[in-house]
């Protein structure tokens, strides 16, 4: 039986109960009422014989309508059961059969019926969602092989063509047995411009030259005109880089990009580490590879990873692809932190900085 059909059950056995409640009422009261007037009407034939004659015939009146209407619901009754019996499906059932225990018993099972329908539309929810995500999960696999199909097609053919290919790097891609970051470029030539002298920082034949001196001051360290004031030439790599990776369905973006002498003094002085630790986890103020604008720091999906550089796919990716790109993740207990590949100068001696 359908919910709908259950209702309408409900309403009509409802009404067929007080149907029965008014049938009774009618044959308790009336009859009741007509036994009052008779006596009523006794009384005036006692004690106004004048009266007699009239009211001996309303008396007789009287007690034949209490007759019908006492005789004609219990015939009415009977015939709806004679007819009930003969032709069960009838509204009649709804008559015969009304009871507050049948509507009891009728609520508690639409109630039932509601809760399994509930239940059911439930699990289908449920099923319907892991059959999206399981579709999902094959379409982000079938990208990811189809990427790494393209990208072995690629360096393949950049392989045949020679070292001095496009962003052929032959040392790139990270190193997943091991955990250790990508090595980089030796050979990146995708550079749209052959080098060039930014701020403190020379750049010549792909490769990035920092001086032997530390900065002491904001002006030794200018902010680049990359973007996230970083070296132009490191960007435009790093900007590709990223691009690829959103290409293949990545999302990697920059947290951290040139910072001043006077940031990395701030970052020096109020670091928590001791000073046996510090200088691993935050450059000595003037020697840090963020002033010269060849550093930044990554999210991978949202993540800095960290402690773990194959925290996600995005990440995996990034480690695996940044050679291509002349770039390199320089420390592997920091795996957000990439540079370019190929980097000299930079002898700067101990970190004379207090802690």
């Amino acid at each position: 039986m359908y919910i709908l059909d259950t209702l309408s059950d409900i309403s009509f056995y409802r009404i067929g109960l007080i149907f029965k409640y008014a049938i009774n009422i009618v044959c308790i009261f009336v009859p009741l009422l007509i036994t009052i007037l008779c006596m009523s009407d006794l009384y005036k034939i006692i004690f106004k014989p004048d009266e007699a004659k009239t009211q001996v015939k309303k008396v007789f009146d009287r007690i034949i309508a209490g007759l019908i209407v006492f005789i004609v619901p219990s015939i009415v009754n009977y015939t709806m059961t004679l007819v009930d019996g003969y032709q069960p499906d009838t509204l009649l059932k709804y008559y015969n059969g009304a009871s507050k225990q049948k509507i009891s018993q009728l609520q508690e099972q639409y109630i039932k019926e509601q809760q399994a329908q509930a239940n059911k539309e439930a699990a289908e929810y449920k099923e319907a969602g892991k059959r999206i995500q399981n579709e999902e999960a094959k379409i982000k696999q079938q990208k990811e092989e189809a990427f790494k199909e393209w990208q072995n097609k690629k360096n393949s053919q950049s392989g045949n063509n020679g070292s001095s290919g496009g962003n052929n790097d032959s040392s790139g891609g990270g190193n997943p047995s091991g955990g250790n970051p990508s090595d980089g470029g030796s050979n990146y030539s995708g550079d749209s411009t052959s080098g060039g002298t930014y701020g403190s920082v020379t750049v010549s034949n792909g490769v990035f030259t920092i001086p032997n001196k530390r900065a002491t001051s904001d002006s030794d360290i200018p902010k680049q005109s990359g973007k996230y004031g970083l070296n132009p030439i490191f960007w435009e790599r790093l900007n590709k880089f990223m691009q690829a990776a959103s290409q293949a369905g990545y999302k990697i973006t920059v947290s951290s990009g040139w910072r001043s002498y006077s940031s990395q003094r701030s970052l020096w002085d109020n670091s928590s580490r001791p000073c046996s630790q510090r200088s691993k986890w935050v450059a000595c103020p003037g020697g840090s590879r963020h002033g010269f604008g060849i550093a930044a720091d990554l999210k991978f999906n949202g993540s800095s990873c960290s402690g773990n550089w194959d925290c996600n796919a995005a990440a995996k990716w990034a480690h695996a692809n940044a050679g291509n790109y002349g770039l390199k993740f320089r420390m592997s207990w920091e795996p957000w932190h990439i540079e370019p590949a190929q980097v000299k100068g930079g002898s700067f001696g101990s970190c004379q900085a207090k802690c």
